[in-house]
């Protein structure tokens, strides 16, 4: 037979305060548990995104290199670029010269057609003789140069159908429009250039060892963008600017020294008005339809760079 024991509030109350330790001991226990794995977890994840930022910042690099070998890489491309098109104008020049030459013998033949008419022929051998003779004319009696000289404004007017053949411009081909490519470049920049190069797709040779003769369509391209270049800078205030002609990987290149001068106006727009003249304006290459563009491009694109 059991006895029951009554215990005191006192040991009641400590018996509920130890149940109640054991029982915050436990679910202390439990959350730093969790809380343990959690940081154990945390700690891997953070280990594995090292380990990825790590990764992408030598991706980052990669890029960055790419990025930088690309650029130099699109450089070379466009240097490329610009030697494709000045050979292609120059294959241009070269083709239509075949057309120069026919427009020229037609405009020829149409002349001599004129000189074989019977009423020029006398004419003509007065013109001859007066050619010859005129150095002499200073030594003749004045009323009697006087004579020879009115009768010789004569025979000139009555020539002149044979001049005017001679100075009409060439006829014009049948072939489409060719336009071709100028590049142009100026350093610093366009507001105080130190200097401006232009290149042209005509050979270096044309002005080192200029030929006899009738002029080529490769000379008549070359002395025509002299002259539109000369007209720009001069409409804008550049008339006592230092002209220098340099060999550009074999093509013409015109180099002007601005020394920073101040510019009275836009030298792009000066520049490409005079060329829009040029095309417009210039007998040769109207007959042969021949146009040009020109490109301006930055300085350094004009150095030899480096091979891909």
């Amino acid at each position: 037979m059991s006895v029951s024991v009554d215990r005191s509030d006192l040991v009641s109350q400590l018996k509920q305060a130890q149940d109640w330790g054991e029982q915050q001991a436990n679910h202390w226990e439990q959350k730093q548990t969790e809380l343990k794995r959690t940081i154990q977890q945390t700690e891997q994840e953070i280990s594995r995104l090292q380990k990825r930022l790590i990764e992408l910042k030598a991706q980052q690099t990669d890029l960055e290199a790419q990025a930088s070998r690309r650029e130099g890489d699109v450089a070379n491309r466009m240097r490329k670029a610009i030697d494709k098109g000045l050979e292609a104008g120059l294959q241009t020049l070269s083709t239509r010269e075949l057309l120069l030459q026919k427009q020229r013998k037609v405009r020829l033949q149409r002349v001599e057609n004129i000189l074989k008419e019977p009423k020029f022929q006398e004419k003509i051998n007065e013109f001859r003789q007066f050619q010859e003779t005129q150095n002499h004319l200073a030594q003749l009696p004045a009323s009697y140069r006087n004579a020879i000289l009115q009768h010789h404004k004569h025979v000139q007017k009555e020539l002149e159908p044979i001049f005017m053949a001679a100075d009409q411009p060439l006829p014009k081909t049948d072939k489409p429009l060719k336009s071709i490519g100028i590049v142009a470049s100026i350093e610093p920049d366009f507001i105080q250039p130190e200097a401006m190069a232009i290149l042209i797709p005509v050979p270096f040779d044309i002005y080192a060892s200029p030929s006899a003769g009738e002029d080529t369509l490769q000379q008549v391209f070359a002395y025509r963008c002299v002259g539109a270049i000369t007209s720009a800078l001069r409409k804008i205030g550049l008339s006592d600017v230092s002209v220098n002609y340099g060999d550009h990987k074999g093509y013409l290149s015109i180099q002007v020294w601005l020394n920073g001068k101040k510019l009275n106006g836009d030298i792009r727009q000066s520049i490409s008005q005079e060329f829009q003249q040029m095309r417009d304006y210039a007998s040769e290459l109207q007959a042969v339809r021949v146009g040009m563009e020109v490109t301006w491009l930055p300085p350094e694109l004009l150095d030899e760079g480096e091979e891909s």
